[in-house]
């Protein structure tokens, strides 16, 4: 079979394939210097490139005994993996050679065993790399989507009765939408049966985010990885410094500081409806109070990764509310030749208010690229998307995205420089989310609604619907 199509297919499936050393080498420049990313206690990370596609090539030290089982073990543990926040297995390499070392003061051949890793490749790196108090750096709803997203890898993990064990900032990759993948399952344990803690004499884990009850009697339980996590979400939400911070003051202190300072920086951000501020500091309340519960020293206090999950998406619901799309599936009747009108409907509950870009993923079927405006405050307005004239409907269902945030006089200063880069608003901070709605070219009827908060700009007009063509 032919090698592109196999690592293409591979990728696709989500299955992995067996990589020569060969391979590997090329993919890497011979594993250069140049080609490192990372590192740890059992392996250096490089940046491979194979059939065009980029690779993380994790390459496992030699260390009789300990390498082989750290080997299957994380092989054991990913092959069965398929969460978007678990880091994927790409392939693997097992290969025995006969290499030159020193013995004894001599040179001898000897069988040497390379173990080598790939994974799918993130480009922003660790969260690590991106860790800042609440003055600077990531906005609010990106530091939120990274909680969340560990959360549900780390509720993932858990409901297969993987614990991870060595959860950091560190072990936590971003992709180039900042989606969180959990990486490195060197350390992680699959505990079978019905038993709900374990004893180790072996040390393991990160000083800083392993619980009391391991350092003291060396205790594992699900509960340790939510000690873990605890301390994760305090340094995401305040910075590198934030969980020692902590040991300075009462907690209700250190949630009332967290709290002030991020209604501050939400404040300098622009959002000025009480609503929208309101709902997003209680968030941040809600996730630092989430935390604290988490870092509890008798484990039994500390909530499970279900129960924390549950929790945040509770904090969403009033965000969640703010902005309404009708509908979620757009049933267009067909006419052959002829301009077809349909209607989109968004409702602002909020009280202030609200831009938004409405843009069909494929040119061509309707007469504007995109369509932009502004909805007042508690109110509706009815958008009306026109189809091009076609002799046959299209073959393939249309997908149509919708991006809306809270309007402001800077904003809209800021839109005309960027013109139709609703991206460029990323870079000041702005709170920004997406949906898709489906369009379907028949005569069947059928609708449904979805809900969604604030969200990203485009170049907008102050008077409402704005077409380019």
């Amino acid at each position: 079979m032919d090698r592109s199509y196999q690592v293409n297919r591979s990728i696709m499936d989500e299955m992995p394939i067996d990589l020569s050393w060969k391979e590997l080498e090329d993919s890497t420049n011979g594993f250069s210097e140049g080609r490192i990313i990372g590192s740890g206690g059992y392996g250096v990370v490089y940046k491979g490139v194979y059939r065009n596609r980029e690779i993380a090539v994790k390459k496992l030290y030699h260390m009789p005994g300990l390498d082989e089982e750290q080997f299957q073990n994380e092989l054991r543990i990913l092959t069965g993996l398929r969460h978007q926040n678990i880091i994927r297995l790409i392939g693997k390499s097992y290969e025995e050679q006969e290499r030159c070392v020193e013995y004894n003061g001599k040179l001898v051949f000897a069988k040497m065993v390379d173990r080598v890793i790939c994974l799918e490749y993130l480009h922003k790196g660790s969260l690590e790399n991106h860790l800042s108090d609440e003055s600077s750096g990531m906005p609010w709803h990106q530091r939120y989507r990274i909680i969340k997203g560990t959360c549900e890898g780390l509720k993932y993990l858990h409901e297969q009765s993987i614990f991870h064990l060595d959860l950091k900032p560190a072990n936590i990759l971003l992709d180039n939408n900042m989606l969180p993948k959990i990486a490195d399952f060197g350390l992680s344990k699959l505990f079978s049966g019905t038993r709900k803690s374990h004893t180790t004499i072996h040390f393991i884990g990160t000083l800083g985010y392993v619980p009391p009850e391991y350092i003291e009697k060396g205790k594992i339980s699900n509960k340790f990885d939510v000690f873990s996590l605890g301390v994760i979400i305090i340094r995401i939400i305040s910075g590198p410094d934030g969980y020692s911070k902590l040991s300075d003051m009462s907690t209700e202190k250190f949630v009332q500081l967290v709290h002030k300072n991020w209604k501050d920086r939400l404040q300098t951000a622009g959002l000025k409806g009480e609503s929208y501020l309101d709902a997003y500091c209680n968030q941040v309340k809600n996730c630092i109070e989430i935390a604290l519960k988490c870092v509890e020293k008798d484990r039994h206090q500390r909530p499970s990764i279900g129960d924390i999950v549950h929790s945040l998406s509770g904090s969403e619901a009033t965000i969640d509310k703010l902005f309404v799309v009708h509908p979620l599936n757009l049933c267009i009747p067909f006419e052959p030749d002829t301009l077809i009108p349909c209607q989109l409907h968004l409702t602002n509950n909020a009280d202030y208010e609200t831009a938004f870009r409405i843009r069909p993923r494929t040119p061509g079927i309707f007469a504007a690229s995109d369509y932009t405006g502004i909805v007042p405050a508690k109110s509706t307005m009815t958008c009306i998307l026109t189809m091009q004239k076609q002799k046959q409907p299209p073959s393939n269902v249309d997908s149509i995205l919708i991006q809306c945030l809270e309007y402001s006089d800077d904003l809209n200063d800021l839109l005309y420089d960027f013109d139709s880069d609703f991206d460029g608003c990323h870079e000041f901070h702005y709170e920004m989310k997406d949906v898709a709605i489906t369009s379907f070219f028949d005569n069947a009827s059928q609708s449904t609604e979805e809900i969604f908060s604030l969200q990203s700009p485009d170049s907008m007009d102050e008077y409402g619907i704005k077409d380019r063509l």
